[in-house]
């Protein structure tokens, strides 16, 4: 059995040469070869096609998920509402406020986002032929933007449903 002292020696020795037989390989070394502002453009409304579909698809299922549980939900609160006693009226009537909000928000989930304009400038610029680098840089930066503005909605709309869910369980709204 090796000491531990001669082993951290022989692994020391071991990796001297390594370094020193990859110094020749920097990152200087390589150079950078740009690439045309088509194949930017074209990777550009690629980006912007998956991310078009795979949104619209989220929205539809959204949609038809909110329309599902709240024509399921509100009519049997609805039937429930008369059949029950005092007690349970306040879970029925829950059933009820849930379903419609439910209901109420398969609308909301059809409206065009913010990335729909991007993808649909985008659109318009190639087809009136702008020049390549300045549709680029746009998109680019209205893309930037538009994610911004997205993160920005999310905190905004965590935090308000996260205080009325606070408040909601404070006050004995919900249990």
């Amino acid at each position: 059995m090796v000491p531990d002292r001669l082993r951290a020696v022989l692994v020391l020795l071991a990796a001297v040469p390594i370094c020193v037989l990859s110094t020749g390989a920097f990152a200087a070394d390589a150079v950078a070869v740009p690439q045309p502002a088509e194949v930017d453009l074209d990777r550009l409304g690629k980006e912007l096609d998956l991310f078009f579909a795979q949104e619209r698809r989220t929205r539809v299922a959204t949609a038809v998920t909110g329309l599902s549980i709240g024509s399921a939900v509100v009519p049997a609160g609805v039937i429930l509402l008369g059949r029950t006693d005092g007690v349970s009226q306040a879970l029925v009537i829950g059933m009820i406020i849930g379903g419609s909000a439910q209901l109420l928000g398969v609308p909301l989930s059809l409206i065009p986002t913010h990335m729909d304009e991007v993808r649909q400038k985008l659109r318009q610029r190639i087809a009136i032929q702008s020049p390549t680098r300045d549709t680029v840089h746009t998109i680019e930066v209205e893309w930037r933007d538009a994610a911004v503005s997205a993160r920005t909605k999310r905190f905004r709309v965590g935090g308000t449903l996260l205080s009325a869910g606070i408040v909601s369980l404070a006050t004995g709204l919900s249990f």
